[in-house]
């Protein structure tokens, strides 16, 4: 029974001793059956155990609707040759990832059809990680830009999304009828998106009949200069957000106006009045 169930999660090597299943997840205890270890130094095996590590929660793939995570408790071994110490190898496992290569090649094979949005709610992967292993395997030479058609018609979408813990922004292209991503860029600057679209063989550019686009104007810039028969398209999301910056913008002027003709007190504009839906609003 445990080998048909490393078998199922493709884990050989590996004994399985719990299992916990919720709603949401199933939480899979799993160690591995070797009692020793190859040196990554000298590609010796040792069986001199040093310690273990504490166990860690490894995003592995998706089963039925369900997330599926290995429990994992890496061993750390001294070599008997070199006499240094390691931590032993998990073939699935990148060094120092959180999520095995299976569920990236489920979330690759889901991004071919599927949005960000609903590849993160099927597999878990967040987005800044689906960016980061998209720009691991996405070139401009890959781009098949005649599956990207609808009725040979493009339209697409650009993007700024900001990426890891630094201040540090990317661009998306997105084939708005299809709902599928086209292509990252590693930065948000305007002369990488000039040059992205400059690369576009005339044919793609010709069929390119639209593309939203946030209210950057570097962005409407790059897309007028080098996409001239394309129409801009605001994102209508980018423009409530303007509005409503511009409305509370507004507040605060009328605030400050009233505190001098009647001085200090309460303000007599409240932000969440202006920003309520309409149907929330009470006579």
């Amino acid at each position: 029974m445990n080998s048909n169930i490393t078998s199922l999660l493709r884990i050989p090597g590996f004994r399985v001793s719990d299992i916990q299943i919720t709603a949401e997840e199933i939480a899979i205890s799993a160690n591995k059956r070797s009692k020793t270890a190859r040196c990554p130094f000298c590609n010796r095996r040792s069986k001199k155990l040093h310690d273990y590590l504490r166990v860690q929660k490894i995003l592995h793939m998706s089963l039925s609707l369900q997330k599926v995570y290995l429990m994992l408790r890496k061993r750390r071994f001294v070599c008997g040759n070199c006499h240094k110490t390691f931590t032993e190898s998990i073939p699935f496992l990148p060094r120092r990832a959180r999520k095995s290569i299976f569920v990236e090649i489920e979330a690759l094979d889901r991004l071919s059809d599927s949005s960000f949005h609903k590849t993160n709610e099927r597999i878990g992967i967040s987005y800044g990680g689906m960016v980061s292993l998209l720009k691991r395997v996405f070139t401009f030479e890959t781009i098949n830009w005649q599956e990207q058609k609808v009725k040979n018609v493009i339209r697409i979408g650009i993007d700024e999304h900001h990426f890891g813990r630094k201040n540090k922004y990317l661009i998306t292209i997105a084939n708005l009828l299809t709902g599928k991503p086209i292509h990252i860029l590693p930065d948000d600057k305007q002369k990488t998106l000039c040059f992205f679209l400059k690369q576009l063989p005339d044919t793609v550019k010709d069929a390119i009949e639209e593309v939203a686009v946030d209210m950057r104007r570097s962005f409407i810039a790059a897309v007028t200069k080098e996409l001239p028969n394309a129409r801009i398209v605001l994102d209508h999301f980018h423009l409530i957000q303007d509005a409503n910056r511009r409305v509370n913008e507004a507040r605060k002027i009328e605030d400050d106006v009233q505190e001098k003709i009647k001085g200090n007190g309460p303000k007599k504009i409240p932000l969440k009045l202006l920003m309520r839906n309409k149907e929330d609003l009470k006579g």
